[in-house]
């Protein structure tokens, strides 16, 4: 989220992937404070058009870009960050060039990170889904008093994790509120094969 560098730790396991919605947003910056800079909406139009043609393999059944595709998208996404170099060059009396500068050096050093989501279908474009699942969390820490204590606030993780997860397979909340209060709550086997279902519906 927004580029945070603590998530860049040799220690865990996961490897970062960057939300390319925030780096639009970042490219647009740099067309509207300098507007004679080509590169940004150049380096935008590609990242936009190429996760509608995502969505689109996604519909039809596709499940990864041919590799004409992939090489297509790499080749220009690396010559519009050289152009974006040698544009950053004539920007110097600017005010915003050294954001520019540094955006494109953060291009150059995460530039796998920026596109992991070419190769891999799996992984989602932005991290959009991610913040709202947190936004009820963030709103709750902002109310006076929030949690009594650690053991209402486990129970609270609890169930915002049961009914996000029924939520985000495809399973009607009030239905599985309605399940767990009977003592029944949806397992992951049940769960994970509603999912499938739906996917081969």
């Amino acid at each position: 989220h927004d580029h945070n560098k603590v998530n860049y730790n040799e220690e865990y396991v996961y490897v970062n992937v960057e939300c390319c919605i925030h780096l639009e947003r970042d490219l647009e910056k740099v067309k509207l404070n300098i507007p004679e800079a080509t590169w940004s909406k150049k380096v935008k139009e590609l990242f936009s058009s190429y996760n509608k043609k995502r969505n689109e393999h996604l519909k039809n059944k596709i499940e990864s870009f041919s590799f004409e595709e992939t090489n297509e998208f790499m080749i220009k996404f690396d010559e519009y960050i050289l152009l974006g170099i040698e544009e950053n060059k004539k920007h110097g009396k600017s005010h915003y060039y050294k954001t520019e500068k540094s955006l494109l050096e953060r291009l150059v050093e995460y530039r796998d990170n920026y596109t992991y989501w070419i190769y891999d279908f799996t992984i989602p474009y932005t991290n959009n889904e991610a913040e709202r699942g947190l936004r009820g969390v963030k709103t709750k820490m902002k109310v006076s008093g929030q949690f009594q204590n650690i053991e209402n606030a486990r129970y609270y993780a609890n169930i915002r994790s049961y009914i996000e997860t029924c939520h985000r397979n495809g399973i009607n909340e009030v239905e599985a509120l309605i399940r767990l209060l009977n003592g029944n709550p949806y397992t992951i086997e049940e769960i994970l094969e509603n999912k499938l279902q739906k996917n081969n519906e």
